[in-house]
């Protein structure tokens, strides 16, 4: 704020005081850098949401714009220094085109010292040197006028509202060495006067509008060590020129519309350690030459239509760490010999029209964190060997046509992220539960049988289960409950029978329990699970059950639930009055096939309906199927699990044999034996006495005839 000046100065003073008010008069400034907490302001990487597949790299993206944010150059600061009345001008010319009155920081423009001005620098000789004004809510145009200031070194303007043309008079400032205009809404073509500005080092033009082919005269600026043109509206082919930009660094040609081939001349581009080009229509191979590019690090070229097969020669690129060619139209089989890239981090083939099988030298690279392959056509079984990458992180091998079980013994103690959805896998998915980091498991869409291991629900980190569209059959694991960070659970077109309370999970946003075998008495304490997001309609068919004597024949149906209503069919035809869990029908009545319409007042969006039975069907009790000998033999979860101190174990004996059912611990050592015999058919049971054990996962195996099976048990003291 300025205050009245009621001092009186004579002589010298007073002339000071006039040469001060000059100044401020004609608006001089000092580019001050941009500062927060005594740092530098980061780089803001929001993308637009017009580019949703950017979002998968923009980790990658974030960490090489911070590097180098890092690398400003340190402003020289005068904040008394008076500037040059041409350049003072045109920093009053930018104030006012750009809306000035409305930026974030305003301060001292126009109102004291130039050289005082947030985001304004001048050098010894008064000149301006250096300006950013980056996020600090400029709109309107670029003045051309800026060409005035000749001496001008840095000029960041990036993460603002800037719209129009970019002046080509730009091109003047022949000391320009960083010219940052990043996150406007620039339009029009990228000026080929650019290409003049001999010193120029940085030229970061992205997430802009920019249309039009890339002027071939960038390929001039012989210092360029960072060319950022992604995220705008660009056309036409990749010049080869670029291939001449020896100091080049990084380049970022990535979301636009460039078409062609990629050219080899960029394999020139011996210094260069990012090459991000992906997010085009190019076409085309990958050139063998880039194999040459000895400093590469990151080479990303996902989603750029690219045909062929993938290069061997990419093997010889020792230094790379992140290998992004998915979503392409690649073919052939993946090469083992990218086992020789030791340094890899990650590497995503995934959506292209890969075949063969997933070679098992891939489990040989030491720092892999991430592997994707999905969406190919990879046949085959999941290499055992994958369980040796130790610190990975994300495993999709989704929507392909493997085949085979999970590989048992899984060593990855750090994966976060399990997907394998689509697939033909089968048996259990029991080698899943020594995955402690766990966060995300998709099995959807397999033939995965069996129950669901109690122990899944010891896995504290999960966040999405998706168990959908397989063949497991049982109870829901009660163990669920503690899966407390849950947000969604999947757990559809299976063959369940029993769903537990899982109110407590508050986290939970999706759940799926639809297609399977479940009852009101099931659901209606879950119907408002995630706020009452849940799908649990339709679920399968329901048992009528029948009882005679010599006058009445009685149909009844058990589903469970406080909140039933009911209807009872004769030959698809409702029966008047017949609104209760039974039905009693006059013996004498011609023969006739009932069903029951059971619906809730609670669970509204589901209508159970029981299978029809014809009223001369064997009587089958009112309560329960009856007895019968089984069909094949079956070992059972056992009940309780977890369990302290003792627990049951069921199993089915078809035909009278010897059974030998044994517990062992997780080192292979027998710690029990609860069956060694001979034993009739039927549904028979034996009891675990844990007295003398410690807690722990145990294992029990059971061996009858040519049957042998093995499950898992929880012991918690």
């Amino acid at each position: 704020m300025n205050r009245p000046i009621e001092q009186k100065f004579d002589g010298w003073s007073q002339f000071a005081l006039g040469v001060f008010v000059v100044l401020m008069m004609m608006g001089s400034a000092e580019v001050v850098l941009a500062q927060q907490g005594g740092g530098r302001r980061a780089v803001s990487l929001t993308r637009p949401a017009r580019h949703a597949r950017a979002q998968d790299r923009a980790v990658e993206r974030l960490a090489v714009r911070r590097r180098a944010a890092q690398r400003r150059r340190t402003p020289k600061r005068n904040a008394y220094r008076a500037a040059n009345e041409q350049d003072s001008l045109a920093l009053v010319a930018l104030f006012d085109s750009t809306g000035g009155a409305s930026w974030t920081d305003t301060t001292n423009w126009r109102i004291g010292p130039v050289a005082s001005w947030f985001g304004v620098s001048v050098d010894d000789e008064g000149r301006v040197d250096a300006i950013d004004l980056s996020r600090n809510n400029l709109s309107g145009e670029i003045p051309a006028v800026l060409a005035d200031l000749t001496e001008l070194d840095t000029l960041w303007l990036g993460d603002n509202g800037l719209q129009g043309p970019l002046p080509v008079e730009l091109a003047m400032l022949a000391g320009l060495t960083s010219l940052r205009l990043w996150g406007n809404a620039l339009t029009g073509p990228i000026p080929s006067e650019l290409g003049q500005l001999a010193d120029l080092e940085v030229l970061w033009l992205f997430h802009n509008q920019f249309s039009g082919p890339i002027p071939p005269e960038l390929g001039r600026l012989s210092k360029l060590r960072l060319l950022w043109l992604d995220d705008n509206q660009l056309t036409g082919a990749i010049p080869p020129e670029l291939g001449d930009l020896a100091e080049l660094t990084d380049l970022f040609l990535d979301f636009n519309q460039l078409t062609g081939a990629i050219p080899p001349e960029l394999a020139n581009l011996n210094k260069l350690r990012i090459l991000s080009l992906g997010d085009n229509p190019l076409g085309g191979a990958i050139p063998v030459e880039l194999a040459t590019m000895a400093d590469l690090k990151d080479l990303w070229l996902p989603h750029a239509g690219l045909t062929g097969t993938i290069p061997t020669a990419l093997a010889n690129l020792s230094k790379l760490s992140t290998l992004f060619l998915n979503g392409n139209q690649l073919t052939g089989e993946i090469p083992t010999e990218l086992s020789a890239l030791r340094n890899l981090t990650k590497l995503r083939l995934g959506d292209n029209a890969l075949t063969g099988t997933i070679p098992e030298i891939l489990g040989s690279i030491p720092n892999l964190r991430e592997l994707d392959l999905r969406g190919n056509a990879l046949t085959g079984e999941i290499p055992q060997a994958l369980s040796f990458l130790a610190i990975l992180e994300v495993l999709d091998l989704s929507f392909n046509q493997l085949t085979g079980t999970i590989p048992s013994n899984l060593r990855m103690q750090r994966l976060q992220r399990l997907n394998l959805q689509g697939n033909q896998l089968t048996g259990s998915i029991l080698p899943v539960i020594s995955l402690p980091q766990l966060t995300e498991l998709s099995l959807r869409g397999n033939a995965f049988s069996g129950e669901i291991p109690t122990v899944l629900g010891f896995l504290p980190r999960l966040t999405v289960v998706d168990l959908g569209e397989n063949d497991f059959t049982g109870a829901i694991p009660s163990s669920f409950d503690r899966l407390t960070g849950l947000q969604r659970l999947a757990l559809d077109s299976n063959h369940f029978d029993t769903l537990p309370d899982l109110t407590t999970l508050t986290a939970l946003d999706t759940v799926s329990v639809a297609h399977n075998r479940l009852t009101f008495e099931d659901l209606e304490p879950n119907v408002a699970l995630a706020g009452g997001a849940i799908a649990y309609a339709p679920q399968d068919t329901v048992a009528t059950l029948l009882a005679r004597t010599a006058t009445t024949v009685t149909f009844s149906v058990t589903v469970g639930g406080a909140n039933n209503q009911y209807q009872w069919f004769r030959e698809d035809v409702a029966v008047d009055g017949a609104t209760a869990d039974t039905l009693a029908v006059d013996a004498a009545m011609p023969v006739a096939a009932y069903h029951c319409e059971i619906t809730n007042t609670v669970v509204t969006e589901l209508t159970l309906i029981s299978r029809p039975l014809r009223s001369d069907a064997i009587p089958t009790g009112l309560d329960a199927e009856p007895e019968a000998v089984p069909i094949s033999f079956a070992l059972y979860p056992n009940y309780p699990n977890p369990f302290n101190r003792s627990t049951r174990v069921a199993f089915d004996v078809a035909a009278p044999a010897r059974v030998r059912l044994t517990v062992y611990d997780l080192l292979g050592r027998s710690v029990a034996t609860l069956v060694d015999g001979w034993m009739p058919a039927g549904r028979q049971q034996a009891v675990f006495d844990t007295a003398d054990l410690p807690s722990g996962l145990y294992l029990y195996q059971i061996e009858m005839d040519n049957f042998r099976a093995t499950r898992m048990m929880l012991l918690v003291k």
